[in-house]
């Protein structure tokens, strides 16, 4: 049977709006200039991707990748589209250095699905920072309290995907295990809230 996907899940811009974004080449003051341009290009990419299948535009996702988050976002609200929340990506900061707490709450009433993985952004001894992501859950900055309760208050109910290996997800869905069963105990009964 063909698949029927929830939604389908779109980096709006490219490798090379990511170079340009942190390209240090490029004067501060020119930067919103340059990723407008960039933001401009994916609007009319989306806008013939739209018109080309007729799906409706909340089924496109557009994902927190390495492009400025309010530009990400003013493109999901311009062309009513949905979001895919990156955890790893916004702790990474690569959507700019907006806090992980304040993206999810702007996300959340264009919230179509969740891309699970842990990461981080520190700074080192030399004055340089280091980042991590598509790492396992527990081994980065991910505050796991924050998302969940935020996500069950918010009723989120679409797919939440780990970007991670095999082994990665086994071991972060046990580290997971504790945290969901504190907040949805009949996932422990079988899943569906049912005794067994």
């Amino acid at each position: 049977s063909p698949l029927e996907p929830e939604v389908y899940v779109l980096h709006a811009t490219g490798a090379l709006a990511a170079e340009f974004y942190t390209m240090a080449a490029i004067p501060d003051e020119a930067r919103p200039l340059v990723m407008g341009m960039f933001q401009s290009h994916a609007a009319h990419s989306v806008e013939e991707l739209l018109r080309r299948t007729r799906l409706p535009s909340r089924a496109i996702a557009v994902e927190t990748i390495e492009f400025p988050f309010d530009l990400t976002l003013a493109l999901a609200e311009e062309l009513d589209l949905s979001l895919c929340f990156d955890t790893g990506h916004v702790l990474a900061r690569y959507p700019g250095p907006v806090a992980f707490e304040e993206a999810l709450q702007r996300s959340l009433p264009r919230l179509a699905e969740i891309h699970l993985h842990d990461a981080y952004y520190r700074p080192q001894p030399d004055g340089t920072f280091r980042r991590d992501d598509h790492l396992p859950l527990g081994e980065g900055d991910l505050p796991l309290d924050f998302l969940l309760d935020t996500l069950k208050e918010a009723g989120f109910q679409g797919p939440v995907v780990f970007e991670l290996t095999i082994e990665e997800a086994k071991r972060s869905l046990d580290y997971l295990r504790p945290f969901l069963a504190e907040r949805w105990p009949h996932l422990e009964q079988g899943g569906h809230g049912e005794e067994e």
